[in-house]
């Protein structure tokens, strides 16, 4: 028996250090695969030496893994799981670029260099990827559909580079999403529906690019979401009647489109996180203020508001900056302004460019705290009031 026990434990010490010998091995494998794909794609780029010049095995044994090199890091086990090259100078595409040889990469930043051609589908192999930036170059192409593989994303930012195309509908398959960043592209069509499966995001920014359609009534679902921006796109008819949902949001840009309507019920009269509506040249026709003044910032400039008397910001003391400059209201300011100079904080106020009668109320000098005042291009009759010298 004692003779059995001790070829069991040799047996079982012979395992260990083989096991030793191999995991050692496969480690260090895999971390050789991942420098041999990261120099491939080196070779392919201009202007790769001095910026990425620690990118050579020569400097270590050829098992070496990347992880002393500019641009990498890993884990304390050594697992490449981010690269990050930002404003390295570097030209080329991402076509020599193996994203399979990258098994636990959590970090992917590409921003302002000279990478241009188009998002290779095999970005899908990132299946580990939670954040992917890429920013400030000349990628072109469509977002490509492999996107929606990348479940573990909380951050997707392709932003201000050449990409056109829809957007797929395969994002409605990054339930992890928090942060997507899509603008200053040329991106076409409408937004998908399937983007209201992401509950989870707080920032979606579709701006400056081409998209068209009505905002989908989906995106009433994202109740996590807190800033919207989709300025400088082609969306027409109404905002969704389901953005009353968005209880946590804080700030909306839909400026510079097609949307039409009057906005109070669309923002919702629970909301007492919204302080920045942005909504300037549109074609909306009215706002009832009253339900949502927790605003800072209203900026409204270039619409078709018409009445004075649907303004009514009576109840808005926090409110900062007012700009309603270049509509088509009319009416007699002393009774709106009557209202109006409960508002201390008030500090930008734009009434200019419309068509507002009467002469210019002494009542202005009261708000002391304005420092930017615009009346003009109205049809504003009388002197100058001096109380406005206390202002």
């Amino acid at each position: 028996m004692m003779h059995l026990h001790l070829q069991g434990l040799l047996l079982l010490s012979c395992i260990s250090l083989l096991l030793g010998a191999v995991i050692p091995a496969a480690l260090a494998a895999g971390g050789h695969r991942e420098a041999e794909a990261l120099l491939r794609w080196k070779a392919s780029l201009a202007g790769a030496e001095v910026p990425l010049s620690s990118w050579s095995l020569e400097a270590t044994n050829s098992t070496s893994s990347p992880c002393n090199w500019a641009f990498v890091g890993c884990s304390s086990t050594g697992d490449m799981t981010m690269l990050n090259i930002t404003n390295a100078s570097i030209k080329g595409t991402l076509a020599g670029l193996d994203f399979s040889a990258f098994p636990r990469l959590e970090t992917l930043i590409l921003g302002q260099n000279d990478l241009y051609g188009t998002i290779p589908e095999g970005i899908g192999n990132l299946t580990n990827l939670a954040s992917l930036r890429m920013y400030g170059q000349r990628l072109t192409g469509p977002i490509p559909r492999s996107i929606g593989q990348l479940k573990q994303l909380t951050v997707l930012q392709l932003a201000y580079l050449e990409l056109n195309g829809s957007i797929p509908g395969e994002v409605g398959n990054l339930t992890s999403l928090e942060e997507m960043l899509l603008a200053g592209n040329s991106l076409t069509g409408l937004i998908p529906p399937a983007i209201g499966r992401l509950e989870k995001l707080s920032s979606l920014d579709l701006s400056f690019n081409n998209l068209k359609g009505s905002i989908p009534s989906e995106i009433g679902n994202m109740t996590n979401l807190q800033t919207m921006g989709l300025e400088s796109n082609y969306f027409e008819g109404e905002l969704p009647d389901t953005l009353s949902r968005l209880q946590k949001l804080g700030a909306i840009y839909v400026s510079d489109n097609q949307l039409r309507g009057r906005i109070t019920q669309q923002l919702g009269s629970n909301n007492s996180n919204l302080n920045a509506v942005v909504i300037a040249s549109n074609n909306f026709s009215g706002m009832l203020a009253g339900p949502i003044c927790t605003l800072l910032l209203l900026v409204a400039n270039n619409n078709r508001f018409a009445s004075l008397q649907d303004l009514n910001f009576q109840n808005c003391t926090s409110l900062q900056k007012l700009d309603l400059a270049r509509n088509k209201i009319h009416g007699d300011l002393n009774e709106w302004l009557g209202k109006l100079t409960k508002q201390l904080e008030l500090t930008h106020l734009y009434l200019d460019e419309n068509n507002i009668t009467g002469e210019i109320p002494p009542m202005l000098g009261n708000m002391t705290s304005l420092w930017f005042l615009n009346l003009g291009h109205n049809q504003l009759t009388g002197a100058i009031p001096p109380e406005l010298g206390k202002m």
